[in-house]
């Protein structure tokens, strides 16, 4: 289950996903290399990644495997917004009409 956060601080169901989401900024090795000698002041430059692509500064999206609600099969999806992902559906959240908490978590109630 992934959310997004609402400007008033709470989380919005977004959908479901099958793990956790990887980073998209992740760095496969050190991303910067001292240079210079004994007579030259030893300075940091930024390390290209193994295939030549230079990560940018700053990224904060994410790859997440999310479940298409229709097929309930699941894809890898690049989400930039800032988001959530739980084992479990969050019950404080905010669903969209159509779609309960009780629902999702699989709880009996006088409706269903």
């Amino acid at each position: 289950y992934y959310y997004t956060m609402a400007l008033d601080g709470t989380l919005v169901y977004q959908g479901r996903s099958m793990g956790y989401g990887i980073p998209a900024s992740v760095q496969y090795s050190n991303p910067q290399k001292v240079v210079g000698n004994d007579l030259h002041a030893l300075v940091t430059q930024p390390l290209p990644e193994p295939n030549g692509m230079f990560m940018p500064e700053g990224l904060s999206a994410t790859w997440l495997n999310v479940v298409n609600p229709v097929t309930g099969e699941s894809s890898p999806m690049y989400i930039e917004q800032e988001i959530t992902v739980l084992p479990f559906p969050h019950p404080h959240a905010r669903y969209p009409e159509g779609i309960s908490y009780a629902e999702l978590a699989g709880v009996k109630t006088a409706e269903n």
